[in-house]
């Protein structure tokens, strides 16, 4: 509990100072990792870090795709194609 204090401590300091920079930031992040209320570093395991790089290329694709149609869609009322089916890019 004393440790939870401590912290807690700390980010009302934080949040009242007018000193916020990155070297305050540091030197705060600094002694809490030092009086051990912060863990140096957590790295996810092999099987979570492959699941997020699967998801973030599948988003990419995905971005990729909308961004095409958008172009075609904006090339199509640039040309004032008006002929064009409602559904687009639907299968019949």
């Amino acid at each position: 509990m004393a440790g939870e204090e401590g912290y807690s401590g700390y980010v009302s300091r934080k949040r009242l100072s007018p000193d916020n920079t990155e070297y305050s930031d540091a030197r705060i992040l600094a002694e809490l990792i030092r009086v051990g209320l912060l863990p140096l570093v957590w790295l996810a395991p092999e099987e979570v870090r492959e699941i997020r790089m699967l998801v973030r290329h599948r988003q990419q694709l995905a971005n990729e795709r909308r961004a095409a149609k958008l172009r075609v869609n904006a090339l199509l009322r640039k040309q004032r194609c008006l002929d064009t089916p409602a559904k687009s890019w639907t299968r019949p």
